[in-house]
């Protein structure tokens, strides 16, 4: 892993997060990651043109033409296409273009493509399959993994986790899959209080759900009402069939790292919550299929 930015005191756009994972999957899988942060607005809608530009360095060097932006806000779990998406924005110096207007979690990701996944606290999480080469890329949030208003009681329909969906897109079983988890929030500020005065039952039911079919997913003590979002993701990964030494993680945590002036290095919706100061900024995580 390559930190740029934040990781160096001399660079002069260090109060801006980056990191850069490079082939998280090893040299076979031409694959880079790019993790964004505080200051800016990771949204695409609302990104500006000096990001535009910073995308478009990004990405200029290995032909992207596209890169894609699925909304990923209803949490619907869907995998969408490239076709699913709408041109809405010319990148700055290049021929490559950012398309989006279309409501899922992930998408399938061609070579020479790239995603970009906006979020505050949720994961994104990526889908390997070697020989093949496919690569499925998720916003992988709690609500994507789970079907919360079920668990809690408010509607008896089932909605299948954002982590099936992205098994489905895979070609065939006979080629080894690998998994990468990363940029999302702990476990010791993703919280579920059980004495919640609004949502304590609600919180009850979630982590009953939880004790009962994700056991070691739910760190003590339960009261606690802590949940571990990267442990859910992995074993549901392992649960589809892709093997534990194949499934990575980073350990980067939107609510609690810091950059080298001891300000906050991510944008997250729980930390803006517990300091009654709500966010609806975004992380930005960028995956480039060289």
């Amino acid at each position: 892993m390559t930190r740029t930015s934040a990781a160096d005191p001399n660079a002069a756009d260090r109060e801006k997060q980056t990191i850069v994972v490079e082939r998280p999957f090893g040299d076979e899988a031409p694959v880079k990651v790019v993790l964004l942060g505080r200051p800016e607005n990771w949204l695409p809608s609302q990104m500006t043109e000096e990001q535009l530009e910073r995308i478009a360095n990004l990405v200029a060097t290995h032909g992207v033409e596209y890169v894609f932006a699925p909304d990923p806000s209803t949490f619907n779990a869907e995998i969408c296409h490239r076709s699913d998406l709408a041109k809405i924005k010319c990148l700055p110096g290049t021929q490559a273009v950012i398309r989006g207007g279309h409501q899922a979690d992930g998408l399938v990701i061609g070579r020479r493509d790239a995603v970009l996944i906006p979020s505050a606290d949720c994961a994104t999480t990526l889908l390997f399959q070697a020989g093949t080469g496919k690569l499925v890329v998720a916003h992988t949030g709690l609500k994507s993994l789970l079907d919360l208003p079920a668990i809690i009681g408010e509607r008896k329909e089932k909605k299948v986790s954002v982590i099936v969906r992205m098994m489905r897109e895979m070609i065939d079983g006979k080629n080894p899959l690998a998994a990468w988890i990363g940029l999302c929030i702990g476990p010791q500020h993703f919280t579920f209080p059980l004495d919640h005065p609004q949502f304590g039952e609600g919180n009850r039911r979630l982590l009953d759900h939880l004790h009962r079919h994700w056991p070691c997913y739910l760190p003590e003590p339960r009261e606690s009402g802590q949940v571990d979002l990267r442990e859910l993701i992995r074993q549901q990964l392992l649960l589809c069939g892709v093997p534990r030494l194949n499934i990575l993680t980073d350990q980067n945590d939107t609510h609690s790292d810091t950059r080298l002036d001891n300000e906050p290095a991510w944008h997250s919706h729980r930390r803006g919550y517990d300091q009654d100061s709500p966010t609806s900024a975004r992380n930005g995580v960028l995956v480039i299929h060289e």
